[in-house]
């Protein structure tokens, strides 16, 4: 119940859009933020060694978060780098890719599509990321613009993938993708 004696649901997860800019401001935010503390007579705040500040503790969630955007970050630098024996650990033996055409790719045909050369991934630029955690699986939903070579034609989409992934072994992989072209 809240205070209006109205029933409300738990909340048992929630979206947290992450940015550069906002991790750049967190950074940025916590690295100017000072304590003070009493002087000694107690009237005059004084600054006190930040190197004695007690932070809280992350909560699952967001170690969760952490590792969920740390995979989705490396799956890009190994398309880009076409390291495709990082991919094949970063993504469920099960995975599926849909591409914008509709197209269900298993994950074997799409790593040696990586190696022949026929996916050539040149850049990929990060726009937004949106991670919901509930349990053991996790939804990713990232905008990014991608430069790529497929079967020798180059070009850049923007694309929105939706990421499926799950906890097993208490570690994070992708099980499927979804991607589609967006307006940015």
């Amino acid at each position: 119940m809240n205070d209006r004696g109205t029933r409300t649901r738990p909340r048992t997860h929630a979206t947290i859009p992450i940015t550069v800019p906002a991790v750049a401001a967190v950074l940025i935010i916590g690295a100017t933020v000072s304590c003070t503390t009493p002087d000694q007579a107690g009237t005059t705040p004084r600054p006190h060694d930040t190197t004695e500040m007690i932070m809280p503790a992350a909560s699952g969630d967001d170690l969760d978060r952490s590792a969920i955007l740390d995979n989705y970050r490396s799956q890009h630098r190994a398309m880009v780098e076409a390291r495709t024996d990082v991919l094949d650990a970063l993504l469920a033996d099960q995975f599926t890719a849909t591409h914008i055409t509709g197209y269900q790719q298993p994950k074997a045909e799409w790593l040696a599509q990586i190696r022949s050369g026929d996916f050539t991934y040149h850049r990929i630029e990060d726009k937004d990321v949106f991670i919901t955690v509930d349990g053991d699986s996790a939804v990713l939903v990232g905008r990014a613009a991608v430069t790529v070579t497929i079967g020798g034609a180059r070009g850049t989409w923007n694309l929105e993938s939706t990421m499926e992934y799950i906890k097993q072994g208490g570690r994070w992989t992708v099980v499927r993708s979804r991607s589609t072209t967006y307006q940015p």
